[in-house]
């Protein structure tokens, strides 16, 4: 259903109107990073007992969720509304790097 995140049903489940949200049982988890963590807890699965295996992911769940997700996001919004050539080199620049490009 186009919208569907604006609905007042879905904005009960996650306020800030974004995909993905999660309700489990009544309790609603919002955001990929905290549903990551909310079902990898509830199943024991994926989630380390020792505090420096289970930051390993972590580190790279954040940085992704803080540096590509935004920029690709941008990105995509850049070329999809054929958006300057400056701004369409800064999101690419930022989300090739990490992954072994060059500019």
């Amino acid at each position: 259903m186009k919208n569907e995140q604006f609905a007042p049903s879905f904005l009960k489940i996650d306020p800030n109107n974004k995909i993905p949200a999660l309700l489990d049982a009544g309790f609603s988890v919002f955001e990929s990073g905290a549903i990551l963590i909310y079902l990898a807890k509830k199943h024991q699965q994926f989630w380390a007992s020792d505090s420096a295996e289970r930051i390993k992911p972590l580190r790279w769940m954040f940085f992704q969720a803080g540096s590509q997700g935004p920029m690709l996001g941008q990105a995509h919004y850049n070329f999809g509304n054929s958006r300057t050539k400056k701004s369409i080199m800064g999101s690419s620049v930022t989300v090739k790097k990490p992954i072994g490009f060059t500019a």
